[in-house]
């Protein structure tokens, strides 16, 4: 029965994708000659290999460590799983002098900075919030306590796109002889406004390869995205807003399109209500700060009706709900201001509108702190 249960390990092994003689798991460098055997009972794996296992290792299904039994003879090398192995074992062939079996943990991040300017993470994740321009440098300090970091397993991507240290996106620079701490400074170069995800990932060389993950968030948008409604969204609605209406009743027809013909731009925002009770929006959550005073510029034309609010909320509730004058009827692109005062609040929205029959048109629209 041991040589069927051995062989039942094997084509497990083999369909595993494991390498050695169909069953030592390939590993990045520093390499290490090691797999894993699950099986019922004591087993005895023989396979070919160049010399004596120095210094074999087995872990139990207890995390334990101790010996492997190995016996050598004509380039084989016959591995002596005990019953108390309990059913699942890693085998390590040739421990290295380097390798330290006592590592649970993986790699910590010891330091992360955008242009000299230093974030705490918290669970993995460092903001640096909304920046006027891309941060010419973030550089992430990894270390490890017990183990060398594995190069060869570095993932750096940029809203899931993956960076290349060959056309100089980003740079590592080993900080001791160990190969335990390093830094990756990476180069975010010339960005489009967006909101942005940088990821850097790494395993430790240990037998369990413990791998650390890092998010960086920063976003280029100014404080009213997409104010120019040059990108689309869904169907008709531009990038970074929602649309839609508030209290229709039967009768209500309306349409709210990223048209083409803008000020500046290819394309403008058009809300065109035709029919019964009208509430024609379009919305977009922003980040403002209690105490400050905004002022929200831009151009309109088309008929009149069209206006602006700010609405907050705190607690379930509208804190504000403010509303601009409404916009005279107009045939040429008319500038716009509107300056309110902002109180603590948990959400806050800016909202574009009419509720008049007729074709709104608003482009170019900001919002800024008053200066």
């Amino acid at each position: 029965m041991r040589g069927l249960r051995v062989l039942l390990i094997l084509a497990a092994l083999i369909s595993a994708g494991a390498l050695a003689c169909g069953i030592a798991a390939a590993q990045e460098a520093p390499a290490l000659r090691q797999f894993t055997i699950v099986t019922t009972g004591p087993a005895e794996i023989t396979l070919p290999f160049p010399r004596a296992p120095e210094s074999p290792m087995l872990r139990d299904a207890d995390r334990q460590w101790m010996p492997c039994e190995v016996a050598y003879a004509d380039g084989k090398a016959t591995l002596v799983i005990p019953a108390e192995a309990g059913g699942r074992a890693v085998v390590l062939l040739e421990k290295p002098e380097w390798l330290n079996l006592q590592d649970d943990a993986p790699p910590a991040v010891t330091g992360v900075s955008a242009d000299a300017v230093n974030l705490e993470p918290v669970e993995g994740t460092a903001d640096l919030g909304r920046v006027d321009a891309p941060p010419q440098v973030i550089m992430v300090n990894v270390a490890d306590e017990d183990n060398p970091l594995d190069l060869a397993s570095l993932l750096v991507m940029l809203n899931g796109s993956l960076l290349s240290q060959d056309t100089g996106d980003y740079s590592v620079q080993r900080d001791d002889e160990a190969g335990r701490s390093l830094t990756v400074s990476v180069l975010p170069g010339d960005l489009p406004e967006e909101d942005y995800t940088l990821e850097v990932q790494i395993t430790d060389a240990s037998v369990d390869r413990w791998p650390m993950k890092l998010a960086v968030s920063f976003s280029t948008e100014p404080l009213l995205a997409n104010g120019s409604f040059e990108r689309a969204g869904d169907e008709k609605c531009p990038a970074k807003w929602s649309c839609g209406d508030w209290g229709s009743d039967a009768e209500t027809k309306y349409e709210i399109a990223r048209t083409e013909g803008g000020r500046t731009g290819d394309y403008c925002l058009m809300l065109h209500g035709s029919a019964g009770k009208l509430n024609v929006i379009c919305y977009q959550y922003v980040d403002l700060i209690a105490g400050q005073t905004y002022v929200l510029r831009g151009y309109h034309r088309g008929a009149g009706g069209g206006y602006a609010s700010m609405i907050s909320r705190a607690g379930g509730e509208d804190v504000q709900y403010l509303n601009m004058s409404r916009l005279p009827a107009s045939e040429d692109w008319t500038p716009f201001e509107w300056e309110f005062a902002v109180e603590q609040h948990d959400s806050a929205m800016i909202v574009l509108r009419t509720t008049s029959k007729g074709q709104i048109y608003f482009d170019d629209v900001t919002l800024e702190p008053k200066q």
